[in-house]
């Protein structure tokens, strides 16, 4: 920082390493903040959003010296919010990845097996790196290239080899689009690579209030478990107080599929081995509740 400049001074130093540095954090707070409600409606999504993250601010960081020194701050300070957005997305999703493959039970063993796993490939990386890196030097750039690409490659095959027995959007997406019956977990081919509509969220607003839905008239909720208005193009969907967990997957199959479920649509889904008790569903916190005043 400032190397070689007659009017660099350490303080100068500081202050910009302080930004550069301190703008990434930011980010990673704002990013943590902003979705912190849909991490786990998305889980493989943002598992591999954050490897994409992480490439994007290595390729930022290998660019930076070939860039006129002006632009290195502000480069830099891409880079640093990549990784740390990649951190955040990661770390938050970890967890979820972890817990489907205990079924729900003690999860330090695959913990301790998973960093183990993680240190090893670390060290064998080094080691290749420091094998190969003299045979590289003419084609250093497409060799990143290529290795980026099976980076992304690799990532992308393994979130989609995990399995979860609870749904999200896109898992019940693809049962209500799948032809010849119900699928289970499985067998479901969940989209991995939707990150518009990871960062834009489902066009489905599961949990919103009466006043988000519009103007209603008591009629048109009394009695109903949940009730669903398109508005904006998006469909609002609010859900009564003692509405069961049956009732939400039917409220979220209506307003993703456009029509209402059979009756045993639950039993279907937990016949194919879904779970109907617990959902990955982005789900507001707003219930409404009609009382009688007679």
């Amino acid at each position: 920082m400032g190397i070689g400049s007659e009017t660099a001074t350490p303080i100068a130093a500081a202050l910009i390493w302080a930004f550069r540095d301190g703008l990434g954090m930011i980010v990673g707070l704002l990013f943590g903040g902003a979705k912190s409600t849909t991490f786990k409606g998305y889980v493989l999504q943002y598992r591999l959003f954050a490897d994409v993250m992480n490439d994007l601010g290595m390729i930022v960081d290998i660019a930076l010296p070939f860039c006129d020194p002006k632009y290195y701050n502000a480069g830099y300070a891409i880079s640093t919010s990549c990784k740390a957005i990649c951190g955040v997305a990661a770390g938050a999703t970890r967890g979820s990845i972890l817990m489907s493959f205990t079924n729900g039970r003690d999860t330090s063993e695959i913990t301790s097996k998973e960093s183990a796993q993680e240190t090893a490939i670390t060290v064998v990386g080094i080691l290749c790196g420091v094998v190969v890196g003299g045979w590289v030097e003419e084609w250093r750039f497409a060799w990143f290239a290529f290795w980026t690409a099976v980076h992304v490659w690799a990532n992308f095959h393994a979130v989609k080899s995990v399995k979860f027995k609870t749904l999200n959007f896109p898992r019940l997406r693809a049962i209500i689009n799948e032809e010849g019956g119900i699928v289970g977990p499985m067998e479901v081919e969940e989209s991995v690579f939707c990150f518009w509509d990871m960062l834009r969220g489902s066009k489905v607003d599961l949990g919103c209030s009466l006043a988000d839905l519009g103007k209603l008239e008591v009629g048109d909720v009394k009695g109903r478990k949940y009730v669903i208005v398109r508005k904006n193009g998006r469909k609002k969907v609010a859900i009564s107080a003692d509405a069961s967990s049956e009732d939400v997957l039917d409220a979220a199959t209506e307003a993703l599929g456009g029509r209402k479920p059979r009756k045993d649509w639950a039993k279907r889904l937990a016949d194919a081995g879904w779970r109907i008790d617990e959902f990955h569903f982005v789900v507001g916190d707003w219930r409404y509740k009609v009382e009688d005043n007679r």
